[in-house]
C-alpha cells in the first residue's frame, strides 16, 4: 500500500526535497508501522530540507521527526 512521505535526496549533482509516494514494501524489516494523520515541520526538519543543513548523513532520507 503506498503512503506519502517528505523525502530529501542529495547526489553529487543535485539536491531535492518534496512529497513522494512510497511503498510499504520499501520500509526496513522489523519496523513498526503507524498511521499518522497530521504532523508538523520542526527546526530539525527545516535544516534537513536544505542542501547545506548538515543534519542528514545518509540519502535518501524520509524526514518528519514529529510524526
Amino acid at each position: 500500500m503506498p503512503y506519502r512521505a517528505f523525502v530529501v535526496n542529495k547526489t553529487a549533482d543535485a539536491f531535492t526535497a518534496g512529497i513522494e509516494s512510497l511503498e510499504e514494501s520499501s520500509l526496513p524489516a522489523g519496523e513498526v508501522t503507524i498511521q499518522v494523520e497530521w504532523s508538523s515541520v520542526n527546526y530539525k526538519d527545516g535544516l534537513a530540507s536544505s542542501a547545506n543543513g548538515r543534519v542528514v548523513t545518509k540519502y535518501p532520507m524520509t524526514i518528519g521527526v514529529d510524526l
